[in-house]
């Protein structure tokens, strides 16, 4: 494939993929509340809703688009056509669902944004082909367990009726890890035939558990923050979590091209610094979104 088709369909993947998320978000809104220490009357909540299913299908479309770009492209590519997609994901959560976006954040976001594309810019061609069984353990564990904790922690915290409501970042940042997990497994996928072969590999369903959880944190989030806060941070993330683990697994493999130092440096400061200015509490409460 043509490598300008390529990269406008991992930008259309993106948008897809939000598409995917707002309809979710509208599935959230007609669910009992969700919690992620009930798992199974998680999934049954969520099976049983013809809306979430159909968010579902959507999302699959966007993901075999993005699977597409990472077939096709080079990371230093791809991740940019994803990340460019962002500007679609306030212009669905303000227009569809009238979710406020206050100056500070408006900023914050930008600024985010240009430091993932700065990580992108500093990190490798592709993801390895192969990994050996230490590696990917001490890749998938750190990034499954820190994240389902994080996130189980918050959980089991009731919030009173006085209690200011969280903007979300801990559940963007949390599931941005997993879905980061899930799109470096990807990439690897994508860097072999689909053949059966494939199963008898780790990377199918290291990809299936990464991408579960993270989105089963996103489903639970949207209940209860504004989507345009902890999608764009899990994005965000996702897509720096894919750059980094890449980059840093390259500087053990001479062909592949490492991390350039100061372009990764500047990214990450400029990302946590924007983190650090997005106001943790929203600046009233607002009930249900």
């Amino acid at each position: 494939m043509d490598q300008g088709l390529a990269f406008t369909a991992a930008l259309l993947g993106s948008i897809v993929y939000f598409s995917g998320f707002a309809v979710f978000k509208v599935a959230a809104r007609r669910m009992p509340p969700l919690r992620g220490t009930q798992p199974l009357r998680f999934i049954g909540q969520v099976l049983s809703s013809p809306i979430w299913l159909a968010g579902a299908a959507v999302m699959g479309v966007g993901m075999v688009l993005q699977f597409n770009a990472l077939v096709h492209l080079p990371l230093t590519r791809a991740v940019p056509a994803f990340l460019l997609a962002l500007p679609a994901l306030p212009v669905i959560a303000c227009g569809v669902f009238g979710e406020p976006v206050s100056r500070v954040e408006g900023v914050s976001m930008a600024v985010m944004g240009v430091g993932a594309l700065l990580i992108a810019g500093a990190g490798a061609e592709a993801v390895p082909d192969e990994l050996g069984p230490l590696a990917l353990a001490l890749i998938v564990v750190p990034s499954q367990v820190l994240p389902i904790v994080l996130f189980s922690a918050g959980d089991w915290h009731e919030e009173g009726q006085h209690a200011r409501r969280l903007s979300g970042i801990a559940y963007g940042l949390s599931a941005g890890v997993l879905i980061g997990l899930a799109e470096f497994t990807l990439g690897v996928i994508a860097r072999h035939e689909i053949v059966p072969a494939t199963l008898a590999t780790p990377y199918p369903y290291v990809f299936v558990l990464a991408a579960s959880t993270g989105i089963a944190q996103l489903q639970i989030a949207l209940q209860r923050c504004r989507m345009v806060i902890i999608l764009f941070i899990a994005t965000v993330t996702a897509k720096s979590y894919l750059v980094a683990v890449t980059g840093v697994l390259a500087l053990t493999d001479s062909p592949v091209r490492p991390l350039t130092p100061w372009l990764l440096t500047a990214g990450v400061f400029l990302f946590f610094f924007a983190l650090l200015t997005v106001p943790r509490y929203e600046s009233h409460r607002t009930g249900r979104h």
